[in-house]
């Protein structure tokens, strides 16, 4: 499979989606089986892609182990409900893990889900566009990543086409990430003014210049 992902980093949410494009074609009724590490997805927002469920819970939840820090596993099917090349998207609503930069204590890892076609199995190139909040700096740890191009990033998408920060690829592992409060400087001012005195009366100019302290 070929993967895509868009990430939005906010303050108290994050919005993950993951296009997921078969290497060979799938007709309208074949059922792809994917797996997902990591929190199952919140929606399927493709329309020619449907998740097959089973009565009121999602399909393939795989048991995992808590106490031993085993990442859940969910085994899910997905049926395809119309003839065109529209990839399946995936989308999920997670809360967002801010760390303060400042800090000693190890950073706590943004859960972001890795999608695959088997557990043994491991995707190529992995594009991933990447947006956040002013005060979010994103940061991934990927010794393979290669930074890369909004233009090529939106070239690929076919989502949503809003602005991204920045894109990068990930060749062969999947990245972790992190979420750092982001912690701007603050603006100051500099106000000066000038009282003129005549006989017909006073004027008060004042002069305010805002020094940006990020550009110094």
């Amino acid at each position: 499979i070929q993967r895509v992902y868009r990430i939005v980093a906010g303050v108290a949410q994050t919005i993950v989606e993951c296009e997921v494009a078969p290497i060979e074609p799938v007709a309208e009724g074949d059922v792809l089986n994917l797996f997902v590490l990591g929190p199952a997805p919140t929606a399927v927002t493709s329309d020619s892609w449907r998740l097959i469920e089973e009565g009121d819970g999602m399909s393939g939840a795989l048991e995992t182990d808590e106490s031993s820090g085993a990442i859940e596993t969910y085994n899910l099917r997905f049926e395809k409900q119309a003839g065109d090349i529209e990839p399946l998207r995936l989308l999920w609503k997670l809360p967002s893990r801010l760390n303060d930069p400042t800090s000693t204590e190890d950073s706590e890892v943004m859960p972001i889900p890795e999608v695959l076609s088997g557990l043994s199995s491991r995707p190529g190139s992995t594009l991933f566009g990447i947006e956040s909040d002013a005060s979010v700096r994103v940061s991934q740890l990927a010794a393979d990543s290669q930074p890369s191009t909004s233009e090529l990033f939106s070239q690929r998408w076919q989502g949503f086409s809003g602005e991204i920060d920045r894109a990068f690829i990930a060749t062969e592992s999947f990245p972790t990430f992190v979420l750092l409060r982001h912690k701007l400087p603050q603006s100051t001012m500099d106000i000066e003014h000038d009282l003129h005195v005549s006989r017909d009366g006073m004027e008060l100019t004042f002069r305010v210049t805002v020094l940006d302290l990020d550009s110094t």
